[in-house]
């Protein structure tokens, strides 16, 4: 029996509502406050500094710029975590020390204050920016065990305990960058490839389109619910296009407009207008420059004239108020 147009059902596994128009379901839009005057909270957590890693936690308000660079800690000090979140509850995950982790951490974004242990990754690994979310399950994907993986891990957010098997990418990857809407996640393997999961199920991750330009080394990507972005890449072959896709519909990214400056190994928070890109390396040498675009409007990036401590490398990006919630 065909479903009819129109139809209304609750998503079981993500706790949402959704209607069935033109042959396909559609979550219902919400209305969901966030932190800080509606507008959202940013982090950046662990990733490397010059003279060693870090295990500190700063955070950002998007809608003054304003940072706390002490806002607490995660469990060590280690570079190329993944991270993601809830409305309510950070995830950093995995990471080198230098030998890679399986450590899971979570905090509260409501108030400062240390993470505390979640759980457990099924390997250690470091990904580099290959976490996403909706608002009750994260995403893991790819990284270095040292050896390249193509492992897709989850976890549920509001609970504790080890991560579970989810699928697997097509292909092994050192680097992978993830960004999400409420149900599709994109990861960025290697150099151009986007591949996408339904977040709510489980399976291997099926191919999405191409990155316009290479962007190797790009961090974790952003957006809102409806467009996500990769930008920047390695100095090798440098980039600072914004490539931008719909998530509804695969296919290529088009250039969206530019950063400020060639930045790689950067990372990246997102609420629904304002979207930062820190830290990272510029032209080889250590930033703590942070700059934001408004992921509906293509142009250039701003400057916000605020700063991360110690100019961090290769951390997890993650907020309150991203596309994905």
């Amino acid at each position: 029996m065909s479903t009819p147009q129109g139809a209304i059902r609750l998503n079981i596994d993500s706790q949402r509502l959704e209607f069935f128009a033109q042959d396909r379901w559609y979550e219902f839009a919400t209305d969901s406050p966030t932190l800080d005057g509606g507008v959202g909270r940013g982090f950046i957590a662990g990733g490397n500094v010059p003279g060693g890693k870090t295990n500190g936690i700063q955070s950002i308000n998007f809608a003054t710029l304003a940072t706390d660079t002490a806002f607490g800690d995660i469990s060590s000090s280690r570079g190329g975590p993944a991270g993601a979140a809830s409305r309510t509850r950070g995830i950093v995950a995995g990471g080198g020390t230098p030998s890679r982790v399986n450590n899971i951490d979570f905090f509260p974004m409501t108030s400062k204050g240390d993470a505390q242990d979640f759980g457990d990754l099924t390997s250690g690994r470091s990904m580099d920016g290959g976490g996403l979310s909706s608002e009750t399950r994260a995403c893991f994907a790819g990284g270095t065990t040292p050896s390249n993986v193509n492992t897709i891990d989850f976890i549920t957010i509001a609970s504790t305990g080890d991560a579970v098997d989810f699928g697997d990418l097509s292909s092994t990857s050192s680097q992978v960058g993830g960004v999400s809407s409420p149900t599709r996640g994109i990861f960025l393997r290697g150099n151009t490839t986007l591949e996408f999961i339904t977040i709510a199920s489980t399976g291997d991750a099926q191919d999405f389109g191409d990155l316009e330009s290479t962007a190797f080394g790009c961090g974790n990507g952003y957006g809102n619910s409806i467009r996500g972005e990769f930008s920047g890449g390695n100095p090798s072959t440098p980039a600072t296009a914004r490539q931008s896709f719909i998530f509804a519909t695969k296919g290529n990214s088009t250039k969206f407009g530019d950063l400020l400056v060639t930045r790689d190994n950067h990372m990246a928070a997102s609420s629904p207008t304002r979207c930062i890109i820190a830290g990272g390396t510029v032209s080889g040498a250590p930033s703590n420059q942070i700059e934001y675009v408004n992921p509906t409007t293509s142009g250039s990036a701003v400057d916000t004239n605020t700063t991360f401590a110690n100019a961090p490398s290769g951390a997890a990006g993650l907020s309150n108020a991203h596309g994905g919630l």
